[in-house]
């Protein structure tokens, strides 16, 4: 007995498709604005600029309704880099707005 049936599986998988292209172009425009490329985005590289936009990226994903795990798979990272990825850019963001 299967617990999910042709068309439910077919709806889960519209799902993580549909999540995966709304990462994908939040990473292009977020890599267009910052004027890096969509591999430095996902790449590793930890430099302040990089990883100020990679945290953008999370942060704008996250807005968008992506869980932790949807947008750490889009940027080949763990959920937990993650979540204190979307915090810091919070954070940020509310102490520049408070200047």
């Amino acid at each position: 007995m299967s617990l999910l049936s042709p068309e439910d599986l077919a709806a889960c998988e519209a799902v993580t498709a549909s999540s995966s292209l709304i990462a994908s172009r939040i990473i292009d425009a977020v890599a267009q604005h910052a004027g890096i490329s969509r591999a430095q985005i996902i790449g590793p590289d930890r430099s302040e600029r990089i990883a100020r936009a990679r945290q953008i990226t999370m942060l704008v994903c996250y807005n968008n309704g992506l869980s932790s795990v949807e947008i750490g798979r889009a940027l080949g990272r763990d959920h937990t880099t993650v979540l204190h990825g979307i915090k810091r850019e919070k954070a940020r963001r509310k102490a520049e707005n408070a200047q």
